[in-house]
């Protein structure tokens, strides 16, 4: 049964209303009448009814507008038509945009007219409040996953906002908000906002969507923001909107590189015991040159062998400490050809002796640009994902490939991508277990994994998409259960040239008999090369730390002309006896010298322009540092 009020105080128009519904046989229509506005709301706040119909000149009512008004306030979106007795369009347009759903001129309508504007002024509130819901779950959508609207008229260049979009500017929280063009890129870091000013015209004049990633301006509560954007183009090919989202991914980016981090530490474990078996080789390799150099008189070659490992050793550690560093890969130009047969000859070892490993490596060289550390990460995870397929296989193989490669419009077609030029298309494929289908679209998703418990984390091949991805690179996967997996990765190459790996040659630089000071906590290191710089001619003053190193200073200030020091060491670091060692004098000239991770250790003093020197280095290497520091300029008076 639907109720209805009508708000009437003419007892004619009450009467024609019965008539109406009585004429139309609606029995399922029950109506309740008031003769005042007062009756009226009494009744609203004691019974639920499905509309109401207003008389606008009640005895107790003041204008019509107030009356309409008192009613939609309690009415709680019940909705109201309106009978008047104005046959004026206009001030009836006026009412619907106040809040009622209809209006009826009295003495212009018939029953069967009454009726079908009750209808229609039902389905309208319906549909009204069904949109309101729509739109509160959008908001909160938005809300939740931080991603806001906006459009942009490039008739009057004034873009609006939703209000997620505006929270996520700092803007204003209405729940709409326009604002110029202009406005909304100073928004954005100068370089960010003039891209996308030209990926905006860019896109209107291919009438193309895109997307990109825009750094918010200096001092934004919002680190980064992506932009997604799609053209309203009418069939005269005319542009007048641009639509789109603007999504804040500053926590996405930060989960991002935890899940990096966290994948890396992963993988660092199988890392560590490839590089633990190649350190203990090397290891023994010292020992026995060393035993042999002891028993023979020609014992140059043994010791020069001994040497070259220390070496070698010295710069798997560095790989490692390069693998397990938390922060922004550092990229470069390298040729592809020569880190993958370096990387898979120190990877053998990671593969069981069973496992067939065949290489089929292009000798043209290619070179890419990106993070040799990631591309060493991609490598163990591809390697690793085939050693655990080809567990139960017979004659279990992996194979690597590297081939020269320029993409055809198949290949652009099936990618959609507008790519050309040289690529470098590198394959890892194997013979074993292979993938099933129904798991093949989910493999690149973060903690996706079909290997059992505590066989992986599922982060290892989302890494590997991601790593491939900042690279500008394409990842292709084909598989069959029972018959293998092989992963395609094609990597664009660069014209840039290869950056240039600094050569130390071993020749000893002469010494005009300075004096050094040589500051070093471990004992046989600073005996070592006191020795070792004595020899060359150098006037030798040693301390076991900073207090001592300052002590020395003061003492022999006259006779130093360079300080060789360790940054860390107890009692007083390197760094801090460094200042206190300016304070005497401010154009001392230092050297510091470390064995831990040198770009995290000594990133503030690089940028100070202070010499730096890795442990372990060689007496070459030493002697023309030294050299070096000690001819050159007058430093600065400024520590």
């Amino acid at each position: 049964m639907l109720q209805m009020l009508v708000i009437e105080d003419n007892p004619g128009d009450q009467r024609l209303i019965r008539e109406y519904l009585y004429d139309a046989g609606r029995t399922e229509i029950t109506a309740d009448f008031a003769a005042t506005l007062a009756e009226g709301k009494r009744l609203l706040a004691e019974r639920r009814y499905r509309i109401v119909v207003l008389d606008l000149n009640l005895p107790d009512s003041g204008e019509g507008d107030k009356t309409l008004d008192s009613i939609l306030q309690i009415a709680n979106g019940i909705p109201v038509v309106v009978m008047t007795g104005i046959s004026d369009e206009e001030y009836g347009l006026s009412l619907i945009s106040k809040g009622a759903q209809d209006f009826i001129v009295k003495g212009q309508v018939n029953g069967s007219g009454f009726l079908r504007a009750l209808r229609h002024a039902m389905e309208r509130a319906r549909l009204i409040d069904e949109l309101n819901h729509i739109r509160a779950d959008l908001e909160l959508s938005q809300h939740i996953s931080h991603l806001g609207g906006w459009e942009l008229n490039l008739e009057t260049h004034m873009i609006s906002l939703s209000k997620e979009a505006a929270l996520i500017l700092g803007l204003s929280r209405q729940p709409q908000l326009k604002m110029p063009l202009a406005d909304f890129i100073t928004q954005f870091s100068e370089q960010d906002g003039a891209r996308l000013l030209d990926e905006m015209q860019s896109g209107i004049t291919a009438a193309q969507p895109f997307k990109m990633r825009l750094e918010m301006r200096p001092g934004h509560p919002v680190n980064a923001v992506q932009l997604i954007t799609f053209c309203d183009q009418h069939h005269d090919h005319h542009t007048s909107h641009i639509y789109g989202t603007i999504q804040d991914i500053s926590d996405f980016e930060k989960l991002e590189a935890q899940l990096r981090q966290a994948q890396k530490m992963e993988a660092i474990g199988t890392l560590v015991g490839g590089i633990a078996h190649d350190f203990n080789n090397k290891l023994a390799a010292i020992t026995g040159h060393l035993f042999l150099a002891q028993k023979e008189k020609q014992s140059q070659k043994h010791l020069q062998m001994a040497q070259a490992l220390c070496f070698e050793a010295a710069e798997l550690i560095k790989s490692l400490l390069a693998f397990s560093r938390n922060d922004d890969v550092e990229k470069r130009v390298f040729s592809i050809n020569s880190f993958l047969k370096e990387a898979i000859k120190n990877h053998r070892v990671l593969l069981p002796e069973n496992i067939s490993l065949n290489l089929d490596i292009e000798e043209r060289d290619m070179l890419v640009y990106g993070s040799l550390v990631q591309a060493q990460q991609v490598l163990i995870n591809l390697l690793n994902n085939a050693r655990d397929a080809v567990e139960e296989s017979e004659s279990p193989a992996i194979s690597v490939g590297l081939y020269y490669f320029i993409p055809d419009s198949e290949f652009r077609d099936f990618h959609h991508t507008h790519a050309h030029g040289e690529w470098a298309h590198l394959q890892v494929s194997d013979n074993g277990c292979g993938i099933t289908r129904e798991h093949l679209p989910q493999i690149f998703d973060p903690f996706f994994t079909s290997k059992g418990i505590g066989k992986g984390t599922g982060l290892g091949l989302s890494m590997v998409y991601k790593v491939i991805e900042s690279m500008d690179g394409i990842i292709d996967v084909e598989s069959e259960p029972g018959l293998g997996s092989r992963f395609d990765i094609y990597l664009p190459l660069t014209a840039r040239e290869q950056e240039a790996v600094q050569e130390i040659h071993e020749t000893v630089a002469s010494t005009l008999h300075q004096g050094i000071l040589l500051v070093d906590d471990d004992a046989p290191i600073r005996n070592a090369i006191c020795t070792v710089l004595n020899q060359l001619g150098y006037r030798m003053y040693c301390a076991e730390d900073g207090i001592e190193a300052i002590e020395k200073y003061r003492e022999f200030q006259s006779c130093i002309d360079l300080v060789l020091m360790d940054i860390v060491m107890p009692r007083l670091s390197g760094d801090e006896a460094y200042r206190r060692l300016c304070d005497i004098n401010p154009a001392i000239r230092v050297i510091f010298m470390s064995g831990y991770d040198q770009k995290q250790s000594m990133k503030h003093l690089a940028m100070e322009g202070i010499t730096l020197i890795a442990k372990p280095f060689s007496i070459a290497q030493l002697s023309q540092t030294i050299a070096a520091e000690l001819g050159r300029a007058e430093p600065s008076s400024q520590p």
